[in-house]
């Protein structure tokens, strides 16, 4: 019994994805430099497939094994970006997120390849972090894996954003709504912290059915 042209695709795009959230995780252990042959036989795959989600944790990769191919995942991805700052993947994450999940994902994702870079795309990354704020409910970010990456990028970037070379303002939403902003200076050397935000991001308790 034969294997449908649709369905070999299929496995192989999974199995790339796979590839690609293993390189990374093992990678951000410690353990890159034992990847070197897996990652050179799935650079190019990644590159070629056009799936941002992909690209983008190849990009984090790269980046934290700095590797001058994550620059060029980068630009890419960079020409991707949506009119709304975010980026999406072409069907699911490897937790099987879809549409607004997989979108906040992968935008996170992509954040995080251009701070760890450094490359110089603030505008692209401003654009991607006022996205992600804007996407926050009252349930989080949508899944438990689009709000863990999505904190992750916001957190890094209350950071990132003090050594960016000029005074600026973070601003967080609570959908449309404006719940803080932090005024700052190139100058400045503390900690950037929003107080008393507790209370926007409490979950409710959804009601049972009877």
């Amino acid at each position: 019994m034969g294997v449908k042209k649709g369905h070999l695709h299929s496995w192989v795009e999974n199995q790339l994805m796979r590839n690609a959230y293993i390189m990374w995780g093992l990678t951000e252990a410690g353990y890159g430099d034992k990847l070197s042959k897996e990652i050179d036989a799935n650079y190019k795959k990644i590159l070629q497939s056009e799936d941002a989600y992909m690209m983008a944790l190849m990009a984090n990769t790269l980046s934290i094994m700095e590797d001058k191919r994550a620059e060029d995942l980068i630009e890419a991805l960079i020409k991707m970006q949506n009119a709304d700052g975010s980026w999406t993947g072409k069907s699911a994450s490897i937790t099987f997120s879809k549409g607004e999940c997989l979108k906040i994902e992968t935008t996170a994702l992509v954040a995080l390849a251009i701070m760890d870079w450094e490359a110089e795309e603030d505008l692209a990354l401003r654009k991607a972090i006022d996205f992600m704020a804007k996407s926050k409910n009252e349930y989080g970010f949508g899944s438990t894996q689009s709000t863990v990456l999505a904190m992750k990028a916001l957190v890094e970037y209350a950071d990132y954003s003090q050594n960016m070379g000029e005074d600026g303002k973070i601003i967080l939403y609570k959908g449309d709504r404006e719940i803080a902003v932090f005024d700052y200076t190139k100058d400045m050397n503390q900690p950037i912290v929003f107080e008393n935000l507790q209370a926007h991001f409490l979950m409710k308790k959804r009601k049972r059915s009877t």
